[in-house]
């Protein structure tokens, strides 16, 4: 509404504004018919446009494809349209002004919805190769390409729903336009907008199964994103599956399964999560199509590794580094997946820790850092650092690389509508400024505060591995129900570190009882890092009690099965037991 103040009051205008209007209203009058058309209906355009869009929207009968170029060109040269010719192709835009009394003609004229339902026409045409070429280009050129579009989806969403619109037009476009919200990071207008289009389904008068599967997918995503754990992600994706399954359409049949599955994994459902990723395999065998075959194998490494399957979970991450390099490329399938070389390295740095190798573990996470900082798209970086890159610098005793990632972690996610990703740093900024437990009132204030940031059991279950004083009841009531998994032996161990340091008559024997079960699942998991610390508390425990050389036999050839690692903190505290049993 740029020319308001021009509309308002034209004895009261400013003298500036008065010349402007009568400058345009000069200008417009001295067009020919045919450039005034083309004028005011290319105002409908809200970014810039090219030769064949503005064909594609500003033609009829009386002004036919052929008749544009000349007026466009005349446009340009009396400075009514700009003209960007730095590129191959030409683009146009007007100016703020020009397009603002442009578009007053264009109401003026009767043919604004006409314009308007042919812009967002135009507009689903155009993205509905969005994601295809996603696959093909690089991001560079697909910006260039598709980000521009933004405004004008912007627009046309705005009319479609509006009395005037065509909610059915609406629906199409926001199915079409899903790559370039996600790509732009603007996921929080695109939920909003998604959740209006569904609301509109029942109503609209054509409603096409596959858009509301499509928009169900990504709201899926969008909601995870934004809002984090709540029940409407779960909805979304399986009506999406529910569509999916009886059309037959595959794609979207894994999309809306992966989805469930980490729902579900991060609500701390591991063994369903693995359900869903099991069902997401058979799908991708039926389906003939190798990247998926490449997410399932991703998909099955993290869920073994949280159901505490670690053998197995390493075998599939190992292969997810092996597909062949064009597969990768095409893996994540859609802009709210992550990134395979990031993922994959991701899963494969936790399994190594856990299995005993905390350097590799490092290392690998290190390079899904590098990895995802290269793809200048901060969701696939933010995950790796969430999931990967901080807990594990934690778990090695690495506090400088954990405050580095922190911040990383920070700068990635200060500009993103993606709250999820924000809860995670702000989980580890308050774990590294925790220092030690001086048993002040305080130091117990920030406790309760990091627990309390604890959205979902998938935060509890990780926080509790990183300092034993965040690990509350329920989180150890899921260990001792066999729900937390990879971590149980963890979590078992700080229970019975909590019996001891509560004290009481009988408090070592009790809390012998969750250790040894600690030490037990340790052992059946192949979770050499977690047999680690619960050996060296128990040897503690028995060196207290005079058990000197049952401690040793414990403790030693645990700390001898590592070959590396030796300058984390776990190593170096469990040989200065050994020496100390020495």
């Amino acid at each position: 509404d740029q020319l308001s103040v021009l509309t308002k009051g034209r004895r009261a205008a400013l003298p500036r504004h008065q010349t402007m209007r009568a400058t345009l209203d000069w200008s417009y009058q001295l067009l020919p018919p045919a450039e005034q058309v083309l004028l005011r209906r290319l105002a409908i355009f809200r970014g810039t446009f090219t030769l064949t869009s503005a064909t594609a929207v500003a033609t009829c009968e009386k002004l036919r494809a052929p008749d544009v170029f000349d007026p466009i060109a005349n446009l340009v040269a009396k400075s009514l349209i700009t003209a960007d010719v730095s590129g191959e192709i030409v683009h146009y835009r007007l100016l703020d002004n020009t397009r603002a009394y442009a578009t007053e003609k264009l109401e003026q004229s009767g043919e604004y919805a006409a314009m308007s339902r042919r812009r967002a026409v135009h507009c689903c045409a155009v993205l509905d190769n969005a994601e295809r070429d996603w696959e093909r280009q690089s991001k560079t050129e697909w910006l260039r390409n598709y980000a521009r579009w933004i405004d004008d989806v912007r627009a046309a969403l705005d009319w479609a729903f509006s009395s005037a619109g065509d909610a059915s037009l609406g629906i199409a476009l926001t199915a079409a336009s899903t790559p370039v919200w996600f790509a732009l990071s603007f996921v929080r207008e695109y939920r909003e907008r998604a959740q209006r289009a569904l609301e509109a389904i029942p109503t609209a008068s054509i409603a096409k199964p596959e858009l509301e599967m499509k928009i169900n997918v990504a709201l899926g995503a969008a909601i995870f994103n934004t809002q984090g754990i709540v029940p409407e992600i779960a909805t979304a994706y399986a009506r999406a599956l529910e569509i999916a399954e009886h059309l037959g359409a595959s794609t979207y049949a894994l999309r809306a399964l992966w989805g469930l599955a980490r729902e579900r994994y991060v609500q701390g459902d591991y063994r369903a999560a693995l359900s869903f990723c099991e069902r997401f395999g058979q799908v991708a065998k039926t389906s003939g199509d190798q990247a998926a075959d490449l997410v399932h194998d991703r998909m099955m490494a993290l869920a073994l590794h949280l159901v505490g399957r670690q053998a197995e979970a390493r075998l599939y991450a190992d292969r997810t580094l092996n597909h062949p390099a064009a597969v990768i490329r095409t893996a994540h399938k859609s802009f709210h997946e992550y990134d395979n070389r990031v993922a994959a390295r991701s899963h494969l740095a936790r399994i190594l820790w856990v299995q005993g190798f905390p350097d590799q573990a490092a290392a690998i996470a290190q390079e899904g850092v590098a990895h995802g900082l290269s793809l200048e798209y901060p969701p696939p970086l933010c995950y790796v650092l969430a999931y990967a890159a901080c807990p594990i610098a934690f778990w090695n005793g690495d506090m400088a690389m954990a405050t580095s990632y922190v911040q990383l972690l920070l700068k990635q996610s200060a500009n993103l509508s993606f709250g999820y990703w924000q809860s995670w740093r702000y989980c580890y900024e308050q774990v590294a400024a925790l220092g030690d437990d001086d048993g002040t009132f305080e130091f117990k204030q920030r406790l309760d505060s990091l627990r309390a940031s604890a959205i979902g059991p998938i935060y509890s279950d990780l926080l509790s591995t990183l300092r034993e004083e965040l690990t509350g009841p329920e989180t150890i009531a899921r260990a001792e129900a066999g729900e937390a998994g990879w971590c149980a032996a963890e979590i078992l161990r700080v229970k019975g570190m909590q019996i001891l340091k509560d004290g009481g008559p009988n408090a070592a024997e009790a809390a012998e009882v969750p250790l040894l079960r600690s030490l037990d699942i340790a052992r059946q998991q192949g979770a050499h890092s977690w047999e680690l610390r619960t050996a060296t508390s128990l040897a503690r425990l028995w060196r207290e009690r005079r058990r000197i050389a049952q401690a040793r036999d414990l403790l030693a050839p645990v700390y001898g099965r590592f070959s590396e690692g030796f300058a984390t903190a776990d190593l170096r505290t469990a040989k200065s037991v050994i020496d100390e049993l020495a």
